[in-house]
């Protein structure tokens, strides 16, 4: 819903309701925010997959996921998204002395994995998938050096192999520091499926990595 289509909308209301007796009215930027103020109408972000959630699933599953969780802390509870950073992506705003032309969307991207534990003391290593094993940018540099995991496949997408090589390095990090994590994966061979065990794969409502964490590495990259 746009500001734009409220005042459409009210000008389509008047002429129905009053023919052209107020065929002089305007529905300017200014009455359109008297009329957001005075029925608490405000612009909201839309975050992640939360609409395509159906609420009886959700009343259903959490509580219980809670009753799973409750006897951890939540130093040990993590939780795992992605996203797709399209790094040449051309910017909707320019300054310039001209208005010029855009060019088509480049929708070449890599794809960010994101991780991290309830009270954000682990920030787990970003893994970073891209198209290319070994980038130009990457010449003389050792990628196993990097601050992240870097892996490749011909789409950039986090697929099933890509999944099990993740989570399998996971557990390998928890264990060597000796914690019991609440990890309960069910890993596909099936390229592009990886569902968490049971009712956690469809438990996008209100995501905070979806509605913070993802964004604020989104803003450094």
């Amino acid at each position: 819903m746009t500001g734009e289509m409220i005042q459409t909308k009210a000008k389509e209301l008047l002429q129905k309701m009053y023919g052209d007796a107020n065929f002089e009215f305007n529905f300017s930027i200014g009455w359109l925010e008297r009329f957001k103020t005075r029925h608490g109408i405000k612009s909201y972000r839309i975050f992640g997959e939360s609409g395509s959630i159906i609420m009886e699933n959700i009343e259903y599953a959490l509580p219980q996921i809670r009753a799973k969780l409750k006897i951890f802390y939540w130093k040990d509870i993590y939780n795992m998204d992605e996203t797709g950073l399209f790094y040449r992506l051309q910017a909707y705003h320019s300054l310039a002395r001209k208005q010029f032309e855009g060019r088509k969307k480049d929708k070449e991207r890599l794809t960010i994995v994101v991780c991290y534990n309830g009270d954000g003391s682990d920030k787990v290593p970003l893994w970073v998938i891209s198209k290319f094993a070994n980038p130009r940018c990457f010449k003389h540099v050792n990628i196993d050096n990097l601050s992240c995991h870097y892996r490749a496949n011909k789409t950039a997408w986090m697929i099933g192999l890509l999944f099990k090589d993740c989570v399998r390095w996971f557990d390998s990090r928890m264990t060597s520091r000796k914690e019991d994590m609440p990890l309960e994966q069910e890993i596909g061979d099936v390229e592009g499926s990886h569902k968490l065990k049971e009712l956690i794969s469809d438990l996008h409502y209100r995501n905070v990595m979806d509605e913070d964490i993802i964004q604020g590495v989104m803003d450094v990259l």
